[in-house]
């Protein structure tokens, strides 16, 4: 995605016209937009919904589940960790149903090119470490069916992201 535009904007560059030269970028950049997709089939719709439910970690920093995503699963043991996963369960399900929907589409508004906010891509990025945490503490509390929905709903998630032919 970004490449492609890298490299139209480098040919184009030498054109004669500067103003016919931008409007042909610019309407190669429009031409890779996904295409539209209908309110219920779209999964960022309830990515958002589920993101604005996801209560912030108010514990002690040391304890913040998302200093040891990848670290040892002691430092997920913690009474603090546990209230935070508890409080985000309704959201965890929700990102679970949402990353099950086949299409998604943020809406990017792609005649800003690079310009363009982004901001669907930090809390895909918080909703993935969130199921991750969710999966490692399903996983030892031997909840293994919905560890391993958490892992593939990660996996969805990135799918979902992958879409975005600006990335």
């Amino acid at each position: 995605g970004l490449l492609l535009f890298i490299a139209l904007l480098m040919l184009r560059e030498t054109a004669g016209d500067p103003v016919a030269n931008l409007r042909q970028s610019r309407a190669a950049v429009l031409a890779l937009a996904p295409p539209p997709v209908p309110d219920e089939e779209n999964a960022a719709f309830d990515y958002m919904k589920a993101h604005a439910l996801i209560t912030p970690f108010k514990g002690n920093w040391a304890n913040d589940p998302y200093n040891s995503v990848h670290g040892a699963l002691s430092r997920l043991l913690h009474p603090e960790v546990d209230q935070y996963w508890q409080t985000n369960l309704l959201a965890i399900d929700m990102l679970k149903q949402a990353a099950r929907k086949p299409k998604c589409n943020w809406n990017v508004n792609y005649t800003l090119g690079l310009n363009a906010p982004l901001p669907h891509l930090s809390q895909m990025r918080h909703s993935a470490r969130l199921l991750a945490i969710h999966a490692r503490l399903s996983a030892h509390r031997g909840d293994h069916r919905s560890a391993a929905e958490a892992i593939e709903s990660i996996y969805r998630i990135s799918r979902h992201a992958e879409n975005d032919p600006m990335l």
